[in-house]
């Protein structure tokens, strides 16, 4: 796959329009980064009954706890900021934080770095049959950008059974700093 088709994949994601969203709609969003902008985005064009942002780093979340604070981001109070990332089982790591994010999945555990923060990460398995229990009756869409967790999280969902829960689900792929991973997707 050419690093252009790949750019190409990854942004047309954030456009996608999906149908059938209504106010009994969840959002399940990984990977929340620094202000979760393409959440925000989807937010204004969609009424969701519940927005779940996850996101490990902590500084990350201090960040988006200020953000989803605000009456004009969060005006309905239904968005829930989870101080955790999640993957094929439960870990806590720590990582390197450089500009907008890391790349915690993949990588060593590191622990001689100038910028690092332990992150905490939950099997997905565990966290979304919690989501799910919380939400019965509810339609869920599932949305993934977090910097490598998506091959881990999605095979996890596919051997448990989990991706039938989802109306849409939709991952942002790392191939081009991850191209570890594009073999285990095709």
């Amino acid at each position: 796959m050419s690093p252009e088709l790949r750019a190409a994949i990854r942004h047309a994601a954030a456009d996608l329009e999906y149908k059938g969203v209504t106010e009994n709609t969840v959002l399940f969003y990984v990977g929340g980064n620094e202000f979760a902008q393409i959440a925000q985005n989807m937010m204004k064009r969609f009424q969701f009954s519940k927005t779940y942002i996850l996101e490990p780093i902590p500084s990350f979340v201090q960040n988006l706890q200020k953000v989803y604070a605000s009456e004009e981001v969060n005006s309905s109070g239904q968005v829930k900021i989870l101080p955790f990332g999640i993957s094929d089982e439960d870990a806590t790591l720590s990582t390197e934080v450089s500009g907008k994010g890391t790349e915690v999945f993949g990588s060593p555990n590191k622990t001689d770095c100038k910028a690092c923060e332990k992150v905490v990460i939950r099997d997905a398995y565990k966290v979304i049959t919690e989501i799910l229990q919380e939400n019965k009756g509810q339609d869920f869409i599932f949305y993934s950008n977090c910097e490598g967790c998506e091959v881990p999280v999605m095979e996890r969902m596919i051997d448990t059974g989990l991706v039938q829960y989802f109306k849409y689900i939709h991952f942002a792929t790392h191939f081009v700093t991850m191209p570890f991973y594009e073999s285990r997707l095709c």
